[in-house]
Formats: structure tokens, sequence, C-alpha cells
């Protein structure tokens, strides 16, 4: 089967607004960097670690607002610099989970502990909408969405770093996580990616075993709840449809979402929509 595009479908007469909380690239760009380089979409890149802020035009060229904050509740808070970037976090590492995985720690050691600013999201200057929140922000994650009730409100999709085991000191789990979104009117719908671990003694080489069944962390899908997609406004429900197919491949999240479409304009891009993918050999 081969991966087609949303927008060979149906093209989108509005931009899609994303907020990356955590937009430093460890590997490959993001998913959106393509929708970047054709103007389909523009996103609010938030990292404020400088080296990793300053790459970021490097991979996206165009559509591309930088914000060098760190984000949280507006207060004063200790940020823990450990020995890879990307594990650092507003929370303290907890050897005591991480030591019991072969790898884990080694890349969690922290060197620097220093006091930081933070801002609410909600209070950062410039961002016009937001259609879909991705964020991982070690452990910080409730934190940042807590103080973000006026872009979760616009929002219609959420990707965020859920952790099973608190890997972290008192950071919440995916338990706490899915709680709180659901609280805000959002539904689970998918892991984006999830990462086992085995325990020590045995060994990690990058390859799943039999015997490697610990959930250690993945990245959770939430959408705005389905039985209450009356309040999503019409442009929006097009977006989440666009994005559900380019980066789940939920397409009969995309279809559903058409439907509710349809049912307020009287239009048929639902049942279009499942001919397209019938044609090309998805159905």
């Amino acid at each position: 089967m081969n991966k087609f595009s949303f927008f060979e479908f149906l093209d989108l007469p509005e931009k899609i607004f994303i907020v990356d909380v955590g937009a430093a690239v460890d590997g490959q760009p993001e998913r959106y960097a393509g929708l970047l380089e054709h103007d389909r979409a523009h996103v609010y890149a938030c990292e404020p670690d400088e080296a990793a802020r300053n790459t970021l035009p490097t991979h996206y060229r165009k559509n591309l607002t930088v914000i060098p904050d760190f984000l949280g509740d507006g207060r004063e808070s200790t940020f823990y610099q450990t020995n890879r970037s990307p594990t650092s976090s507003l929370f303290r590492p907890n050897p005591a989970v991480l030591d019991l995985f072969p790898s884990i720690g080694d890349v969690t050691r922290v060197e620097a502990v220093r006091r930081v600013a933070t801002k609410k999201l909600d209070d950062v200057d410039g961002i016009e909408d937001c259609d879909f929140i991705k964020i991982d922000v070690q452990g910080a994650e409730i934190e940042v969405l807590s103080n973000a009730r006026r872009i979760l409100d616009m929002s219609t999709l959420i990707q965020t770093e859920v952790c099973f085991l608190p890997l972290y000191a008192n950071q919440p789990l995916f338990g706490d996580i899915d709680i709180f979104l659901r609280q805000k009117g959002f539904a689970f719908h998918t892991f984006a990616g999830v990462a086992l671990r085995p325990f020590r003694p045995l060994p990690f080489t990058g390859e799943r075993a039999p015997w490697m069944n610990q959930y250690a962390w993945g990245d959770a899908v939430y959408i705005k709840d389905p039985t209450q997609l009356g309040g999503v406004p019409v442009p929006k429900l097009f977006k989440l449809a666009a994005l559900m197919h380019e980066f789940y491949d939920s397409y009969d999240l995309t279809a559903l979402l058409l439907g509710e479409v349809d049912a307020r304009l009287g239009t048929g891009h639902q049942a279009a929509y499942l001919a397209w993918l019938k044609g090309h050999g998805m159905l």
C-alpha cells in the first residue's frame, strides 16, 4: 500500500497551526516538516535550550516561529541539566527507577542545577491559533498544559509524551495525564510510539526481545472527544481530519470527521473520501 496525502483529496484553504513544546530535533525532524515546507502549516517551536533552538531553522526552513522560554506555571523553577540535553527537565531524574534498566540512567545524569524563570504558554505572545499541540518536556506536561487553557480550547489534537514509570521524581504518569486531558474534553486515540526496556541484568540491544515487556514511555495521541464534536468549528474539523490521515493513518477517524462536516453542510465529503480510499486499495 502506497502512502498518499490527504491534500491530494482535499486542499485546505487555511494553514494548520502547531505548537511544539520541547521542539529540539533529536534524530529526524518531526512529521509536520513536510506540511511546513508546502505552506500547509505553521509551527510555534518552544525550545529553551539554546543549542537545540539554533538548529531548528536548518530543519524547518519556513513557517517557523521560535519561542525561547521555559514553559511552566509562570513562576521560578528548578532546572536539572543532564549529560544529554533531551533528558534535562524541570523534574529531577529518578535514579532509583532509571538504574533498573540498562543505558537509560547513563544519559540522565544531573550535571548542573539552576533556577529559571518560566512562562505560562497562554502568556506567550504571537500564537495566532493552535490546532495541534505536540509536547515532550520530560515530566512537566501537566504543568505546561494546565497553564495553557486558551491554547487547549483552540486545539483539537494533542500528542504528548507519557511515562509509565516515574523516570523523574514525582512526575505525573500516563494515568494522571489521561485523567487531566479527559477532564479538558479530550479522548485517548492511539499511541504514536512506545519504548519498551528490559530490566537489568538483561541487555538492551535496540531490538524487541520476547522477554522485553516493560513499557517505559511513549507518545500518546488525544483528540477532541468524538462524541462532542458539535462545538468544533468546521475549519478545525477539516484540519483535524487532515492531521489524522497524514500523521497517524487514522482513516476511520478522518471519515468520521468528514461525516460530521457533511451533516452540517450537506456535502458529500465522507462518501468521496471512502471511495478515494478504495481507489487507493485501502478498503
